[in-house]
Parts: structure tokens; sequence; C-alpha cells
């Protein structure tokens, strides 16, 4: 699978922020930041096929699911579990300022990697996940895109809008 036209071709199928969000964190996480996961043809990189099918596999999943399940579906497959708190939340758009968000874990920014965050600048995804918290938001995804993109007046994040009544959904 040649990464770039598929990427091109998600992408290009989808306008929801939030889902764009998912299809970047599935492709980054599900195999695009290891070396060991390509090969090159003909002067083109290509996804190795096993790797592609998982990457295939979840990205079907994500637009299968109702828009709760896919956030909890994404912070699982990228931490292993979910916090208890983000489970059956509503979730929705926001354009914030960065000095309304604060970083749940400190150490975290302590470890970002230089390259990793330059490559998340400008990016057409939103730039995090986070939890209302009063009038601030705390971080709870996406340190390295927060730290790339912290200079900007505003930037949109995913923010959870309360729990769901789940007997309505």
């Amino acid at each position: 699978m040649d990464i770039r036209k598929f990427s091109e071709e998600v992408f290009l199928q989808v306008s929801d922020p939030i889902l764009k969000y998912g299809i970047a964190r599935l492709l980054q996480d599900g195999g695009l930041r290891k070396a060991n996961n390509f090969q090159v043809k003909k002067g083109k990189t290509y996804i190795k096929p096993e790797i592609a099918t998982i990457l295939e596999k979840n990205i079907e999943t994500l637009l299968k699911l109702k828009r709760h399940k896919q956030m909890e579906f994404l912070l699982t497959q990228e931490y292993g579990y979910l916090l208890p708190q983000l489970k059956n939340q509503k979730w929705s758009i926001k354009y914030i300022s960065p000095a309304s968000v604060y970083l749940g874990a400190d150490n975290h920014k302590k470890n970002l990697n230089q390259e990793l965050q330059n490559d998340y600048q400008n990016l057409d995804v939103p730039v995090g996940v986070c939890l209302r918290e009063g009038k601030r938001y705390r971080l709870v995804d996406g340190y390295h895109r927060f730290s790339a993109n912290a200079s900007k007046e505003k930037f949109f994040v995913i923010v959870n809008e309360g729990p769901l009544n789940l007997e309505l959904t």
C-alpha cells in the first residue's frame, strides 16, 4: 500500500475534524512511526501488507462507531486503557486559546520529541483531547501537537461536553 496515496484517499473522504483526528492517530500509532513497517519499491514507500491490514481494519471500525465510542476506541488504541472520566462522554470541537489549557501530566512535557513536535505544526486536525474543568481545559492527549501549536492565538481541540444520557443514544 502506497502510504501517501492511502492517506490522501482517506482524508479526501472525511470532513469531520474528529474523524480526521482519529484517522491521523490510527495512521501514526498504527505503524507510520516505525521504520521497520515500511518497504521501498521503485522509489515509492509502501507500508507492509500486514500493517496495512491492521490500519484498514481499525479505520473501518472507527467509522462504524458512534461518536462517544470513537473517542473511547482511539484513546484505548493509543494508551491501552481508558481513564474512567473519559467514558460515555459527549465530544465536540471547540476553538480555544492555548492559555486556557493546562497539562494533565507535567512529566510528558519534559519528554517531548522535538522532531515529532515539528511534524505537528499547522496540521488540519484538532490539536488534542481536553477535559473541561470549569473555565479551563485539561489536556489528556496531544502533548506534541499542543506544544507545537502553543504560540497560536487559538486552535481547535476535542472537548468533552459532559456525560451522555445513554438511554437516549
